[in-house]
């Protein structure tokens, strides 16, 4: 029977898919390469923008509140996001607000 064949082949690479994504997961060069596809994902990328904003904003406004200096400030909330690919925009507009330039957080969507 074909679909028995071919469902046991799909089987396999779905496991072999799974286990390829977590180990690069591991990696740096791999998790950079993943936090980026997932917010680019269709549904999920917005959905995770949205929850990486909402952290973002919840945890700087927190350290601000509380007297950091705006710098270290964003060194933590960098860090707290959760996705490698954000962190370095927020470490880039760190070094941009250090130098006295504007920033923004560059999230459409």
């Amino acid at each position: 029977d074909l679909t028995g064949k071919l469902g046991g082949v799909g089987v396999l690479s779905a496991v072999l898919l799974v286990t390829g994504t977590g180990l690069s997961y591991r990696t740096k060069p791999g998790r950079n390469v993943i936090d980026r596809a997932l917010l680019e994902m269709p549904f999920l990328g917005t959905v995770l923008k949205k929850l990486i904003l909402a952290r973002f904003s919840r945890t700087l406004s927190t350290l601000l509140s509380s007297g950091l200096a705006i710098l270290e400030a964003l060194d933590i909330t960098a860090r707290t996001v959760g996705n490698r690919s954000v962190e370095a925009m927020i470490l880039g507009g760190r070094d941009e607000v250090e130098k006295g330039k504007n920033w923004r957080l560059p999230f459409s969507g």
